[in-house]
Formats: structure tokens, C-alpha cells, sequence
């Protein structure tokens, strides 16, 4: 398969900006080619830094790289601490000045097979199966239509995280902006807003200033039930029933409330010990052997084993997508964690992914309009309310397990 990559005039502080195409037999061609012209689909693309803002049909080099742990270098260090001894600093980009014109060619074509190698393992394939289609989907969100009276309403009444209130202020059509969301940085590849409404961090009791943009629709929260401690179950050999903190009352601990088992359950996944459960009510000796039949009921030491072993022999975990997952210490909590964690991410993104694409194939006029953690909010049409369930179904299988991951439909607003 022939690779195309573009390594930008900013990039490399020239005039024109650089194309170096790799064929099936690992040969090269390189030639310039006009500033900013226009790039065949599937061209990758080297700039200054990582961007969710390039077009749907090309690919972004940077985010493969970070992806993998990796950071693109250039120039190297000598070069860098000659322009600072001449009081040049990096943005003045003048790099075809101060080297030679061999010397850059041979830096970036180092680079460019580098970024071959990278795209042809793991990282590749995370990237082009889980990235890519997600950040064509967040730069595809909706603007929310917003309630500018009950948001002004709770802005008064004080509570909640007024900050977040005040990032969702409408236009004067009644819209909040479009959020920008940071699929990358996460260490677990949880989503981060960057700029814009902070659904991630809004109350749950101010969600409902979000209100449909159709007569006679209605927004929607479709959620993930028990998504991590699903997860945890089915990486245990488990085949979880839908409710599956009530089913853990009946067959793992028994006489507890459906809450204490959720609360014992988050407690093993998180790392907590027996005094969290105490301090929620729960006695001492109690709470000592309910989460120790949580932890076998998960295989928890098992599974850390195994991912003791992972990290050891390549430096890393990765999720059940593929995920690189870096670790800053090899604590149990953490590496398990870390793995419950990153593969919720990935079920969470394939479910919000299969969802708007039924969107798509269908034709359908509703709306996404943000994503949580492990929940979407749509602003659905009224000729497509009768599609909830079938969207609940589409988003509840994933390809990464054979189990499906159910969905519930919450109505938030009308």
C-alpha cells in the first residue's frame, strides 16, 4: 500500500511544503509541491503540533506519534542550542537557513520512517480503528439548543459548578457553541474538553438546560450501564446479566443493597480498601470480606498478574482496542485500573461511533450533541423517537467482545 506523507513548510521552515511517498517495497520518492495545496485522501500530514482540525480525509502524524509514546524531533539538539546561542527560538522556524540542505533531508526522511514503522504496528491500527473515526465524530457534534431561562435560573439559585453553567451561554439564535474535545492526552484516553460548553464537569441537575431543537422532541442520554465493572467481569471470564450489580446481591453479597454492592464494587476496580466502605456504613469485618469476594468474583490478582508480565516485557499496557496505556507505577490498583479503565474508553467510543453512523445510515434528522464518559445526549427528532431502542441496540455491540454492553434511555429534556 502506498503511503503518502506531507511534512508542512511551517514544519520544516521552508517555502513549500515537502511530499515523501513510500511504495510496497519500502522505496521513496520525494518531491515539494505548492504551500497548502490540495492532498489526495488518506494523505498523512506532519505539522507543528497535533490538531483535530484537519480535514476528515487526511491524517494527522502528530496524534499517531503521541499515541504511541513517541515525540516527532526536529532538529535535532545540536541545532536547537546553535539558534538559541543566535537568539533564534523555535517558532522563528528557520531551519533550511542555519543547516544544511542534506542534513534536513536526511533528518526527515529518518523521521518519515520512523512514522512507517509506527503506523504499521499497534499504534496503527488503534489510530485508523479508534481515533480517526472518533475525532471525525466530535468534530461532527451538533451545537446544543440551550434553555437560556432555567440556565439563568440556576446561575442565581448558586450550587453546582456555575463555570460550567456559564460556558453553555447561548448565540442569539439560543445555541451553545460546538465543545472542542482532547481525545488524546488522556493517559486512559478519557475525553478532556478543551474549550467550549463543559458538559464533563456540569451538574447532573443542570443537565436539563439542554432542550430540543425540534416541536415536539425531546433530548436524550443514552448511558452505559455498570460500563468498567462490565468490563472487569467479562475480562474475568464473567458473562455479567444486564443489571449486574443486583445480580452480585444475589450471588456474591448477599444482603447487601444494590448500592453496596456498587459501592464494593468501584472500591476493588479503583483500588479502595475496606475503610471507603466502612466510612459509607458498612462494618468492619463486613466490609473486609465483601471486598475480598469481589476481588475473586473479578480475578482481580490474577489479571494483575497478567498485566504485571505486559508491562515488564514492553514498557506499557494496552487496552482491548489497542490502546497504549503508560503507567507511572507498577502499583496493582493501578495497572488494573488503568486497563478497566482504558478498555471502557474504547466500548464507550466504538458504541458512540456505531451509534452516529445508524444515525447516518438511516438518514435520520437527530442530532448528537455531546459525549460523555460513557454516555451520548441527542437531540432526537419527533418522527424518530420510536428509534431509540434501536440505537440503544446498535451502540450496545462492539467489536471488541462478544458480549454486548447495554445501553439505557434517559429523557432529559423536552
Amino acid at each position: 500500500m502506498m503511503i503518502r506523507l506531507l511534512i508542512t513548510s511551517r514544519f520544516i521552515g521552508a517555502d513549500d511544503d515537502l511530499i515523501i511517498e513510500f511504495d510496497d517495497r519500502g522505496g521513496t520518492c520525494t518531491s515539494w509541491v505548492d504551500r497548502g495545496s490540495a492532498q489526495p485522501s488518506d494523505t498523512w500530514i506532519l505539522d507543528e503540533q497535533a490538531s483535530l482540525d484537519i480535514d476528515d480525509n487526511l491524517f494527522d502524524v502528530n496524534a499517531l506519534m503521541m499515541l504511541a509514546g513517541r515525540q516527532v524531533m526536529f532538529p535535532d539538539a545540536a541545532t536547537m542550542q546553535m539558534c538559541t546561542e543566535l537568539g533564534l527560538d523555535d517558532s522563528s522556524r528557520v531551519w533550511m537557513q542555519v543547516m544544511p540542505r542534506w542534513k534536513v533531508m536526511k533528518m526527515l526522511r529518518e523521521i518519515a520512517r520512523d512514522f512507517v514503522n509506527v503506523l504499521a504496528g499497534p499504534d496503527g491500527v488503534y489510530y485508523r480503528n479508534v481515533y480517526e473515526p472518533t475525532r471525525r465524530l466530535v468534530r461532527s457534534l451538533a451545537c446544543a439548543h440551550i434553555d437560556e431561562t432555567l440556565r439563568a435560573k440556576y446561575m442565581t439559585m448558586g450550587g453546582g459548578n456555575i463555570p460550567a453553567l456559564e460556558s453553555f451561554a447561548p448565540d442569539a439564535d439560543g445555541f451553545a457553541r460546538q465543545p472542542s474535545y482532547d481525545i488524546l492526552t488522556g493517559r486512559t484516553g478519557r475525553a478532556k474538553i478543551s474549550s467550549g460548553p463543559q458538559i464533563l464537569t456540569l451538574a447532573k441537575t443542570h443537565r436539563d438546560i439542554i432542550k430540543t431543537r425540534w416541536r415536539g422532541g425531546r433530548v436524550v442520554m443514552l448511558d452505559f450501564m455498570s460500563l468498567e465493572a462490565r468490563i472487569a467481569a467479562i475480562t474475568a471470564g464473567r458473562s455479567p446479566p444486564d443489571d449486574l450489580y443486583s445480580a452480585l446481591t444475589r450471588d456474591v453479597l448477599l444482603g447487601m443493597t444494590r448500592e453496596q454492592a456498587k459501592l464494593t464494587t468501584l472500591t476493588a476496580i479503583y483500588g479502595g480498601g475496606s475503610k471507603l466502605l466502612q466510612s459509607q456504613g458498612l462494618a468492619g469485618d463486613d466490609a473486609s470480606v465483601a471486598l475480598a469476594a469481589i476481588r475473586d468474583y473479578f480475578a482481580v490478582d490474577a489479571i494483575v498478574e497478567q498485566l504485571t508480565r505486559e508491562l515488564a516485557e514492553t514498557g506499557a499496557l494496552r487496552s482491548v482496542a489497542g490502546r497504549r496505556v503508560a503507567c507511572p507505577n507498577s502499583a496493582a490498583h493501578i495497572l488494573y485500573n488503568s486497563y478497566v479503565q482504558a478498555s471502557g474508553v474504547d466500548v464507550a467510543l466504538s458504541g458512540f461511533n456505531n451509534i452516529a453512523s445508524e444515525l447516518t445510515r438511516r438518514r435520520m434528522q437527530s442530532k448528537i450533541v455531546y459525549i460523555l464518559q460513557d454516555a451520548c445526549i441527542i437531540d432526537m427528532h419527533p418522527d424518530e423517537l420510536l428509534y431509540t431502542a434501536d440505537l440503544c441496540d446498535v451502540g450496545s455491540h462492539v467489536a471488541y467482545y462478544s458480549s454486548h454492553f447495554p445501553l439505557r434511555c434517559k429523557e432529559l429534556t423536552a
